[in-house]
């Protein structure tokens, strides 16, 4: 029983380093350029044991999976992941121990999976816990440590979808207030060009009526001036009459002042169907 959990937790850990193409070997860490601790991605753990360390920063303890020793640093594996060089001067080594691969990694899954729900990358997060989760299962030492972890895995991929669902709901809900807003604005803007075409419909209302009162006062004056007329050709029979001629003087000037009139008139007639044509 032993051997075949081994057999494949060995087949697992390959596959994963044949996909990652990443080995020990392959790690680099290199100090930025203000001289803090640099980040870069660590190999997964490999073996049954996994060798651990404290150290003290500051005022304040780290604890992660020992990457490498130098005389200048020391690289420990994040809590979040990723690989951190210390400078020596700077941390001092609390202790050292190891655990097993299983219970490692088992840790890893848990932070990764607390993460994941408040995280900006969730989905990545839930990636991370899963394959955490894989690799303890891989390593697991007892039927009873397969179970918990089998457990764990199978509540990361709830978890994970549990969020996809949460995630889907949250962008149908945008899209709909989205959407819906749209429609808002539709609705106003159709209502401003409806309201822009009453109003236009009742100014074009306004100058026909206007329009037409011209019409009349038009009509009403020229047959007074025609009556006018009439009576101007009446009256110049009685030219050599001193009295008729200053009657006539009187309904001559009457009569300009009506054709003036008409004249104005009709510039506001043409005035007004200008306007009504646009």
């Amino acid at each position: 029983m032993r051997a075949t959990r081994m057999a494949m937790a060995w087949l697992c850990v390959v596959a994963l380093l044949g996909a990652t193409h990443t080995t020990r070997g392959q790690e680099t860490v290199a100090p930025d350029e203000a001289g803090g601790p640099a980040l870069g991605e660590p190999a997964p753990a490999v073996g049954d044991q996994v060798q651990m360390v404290e150290i003290a920063v500051g005022d304040h303890t780290v604890r992660g999976r020992l990457l490498g020793e130098t005389e200048s640093a020391i690289t420990i594996e994040g809590p979040a992941g990723g690989a951190v060089a210390y400078p020596r001067g700077a941390v001092r080594v609390a202790r050292r121990f190891t655990i097993a691969a299983s219970a490692y990694h088992e840790e890893r899954g848990d932070l990764h999976r607390e993460r994941a729900w408040t995280a900006e990358e969730a989905s990545a997060e839930f990636q991370r816990a899963r394959l955490a989760y894989q690799r303890a299962l891989a390593a697991a030492a007892s039927d009873e440590d397969s179970a918990r972890l089998a457990t764990k895995l199978r509540a990361a991929v709830a978890d994970r979808e549990e969020w996809q669902r949460e995630a889907l709901e949250q962008e149908n809900l945008v899209k709909a207030r989205h959407e819906a807003e749209l429609a808002r604005l539709e609705a106003e803007l159709s209502r401003a060009r409806l309201d822009a075409l009453k109003e236009q419909a009742n100014e074009i209302l306004a100058l026909r009526t206007d329009l037409r009162r011209a019409r009349q006062e038009i009509r009403f004056l020229a047959d007074r001036a025609e009556r006018l007329e009439r009576k101007v050709d009446s009256l110049e029979d009685d030219l050599e009459n001193v009295t008729h001629g200053g009657r006539l003087f009187a309904t001559v000037n009457m009569h300009e002042d009506l054709e003036r009139a008409v004249s104005m008139l009709r510039r506001k007639v043409d005035r007004l169907e200008s306007r009504v044509g646009r």
